[in-house]
């Protein structure tokens, strides 16, 4: 006859509970990853648009100079137009 096997119930309350734990923590780690992976990527965006706005803030006063009003929105509307779409925004 077969050799009987015996596990007793804390032997398999601990084996569930650590596979439990581990298959836990290795999702965790990995939507942690995921989400510094965003972080970065928000950041490298958020740079970049600033340096634009820098770049625009320096140009804008050279255009605006001795024109009227309404020029002013219809050129700034046109430079709207030409602007290419981020990924973000689609």
């Amino acid at each position: 006859m077969g050799r009987v096997i015996c596990i007793s119930l804390k032997r398999i309350i601990f084996l569930l509970v650590l596979v439990i734990v581990v298959t836990a923590g290795f999702f965790w780690a990995i939507d942690r990853t995921n989400t510094h992976k965003v972080w970065a990527s928000m950041l490298r965006e958020s740079q970049r648009f600033m340096i634009h706005l820098d770049e625009v803030y320096v140009l804008l006063p050279a255009k605006f100079q001795g024109e009227s009003i309404p020029t002013h929105y219809h050129w700034f509307l046109a430079e709207l137009s030409v602007t290419p779409k981020s990924r973000w925004m689609s």
